[in-house]
């Protein structure tokens, strides 16, 4: 799955917690930032990550990072996991 449409299921779970207060949707929106930010890599003082993860280390080369309308719905979610 694309990490940003990952990121959007984890924005659902936190909005899910929001209105629940279930910690199940908490525990999920967690674990989705953790990690999605497991798989980022600091470049220039910015975060950047591959639209989907390689399968294998040879195929690193080959994703290229995430256009900037993908990366929207990533670093909303990561803004309202963290803040």
């Amino acid at each position: 799955m694309p990490l940003n449409q990952l990121s959007i299921v984890g924005q659902l779970c936190l909005d899910l917690y929001c209105a629940t207060k279930n910690h199940i949707y908490k525990d999920y929106a967690t674990q989705t930032a953790n990690f999605l930010k497991s798989n980022s890599r600091v470049a220039d003082n910015c975060y950047e990550w591959n639209y989907t993860l390689p399968f294998s280390a040879s195929d690193s080369n080959v994703y290229l990072a995430d256009d900037i309308g993908h990366r929207n719905y990533v670093v909303f979610f990561a803004a309202n996991c963290y803040s």
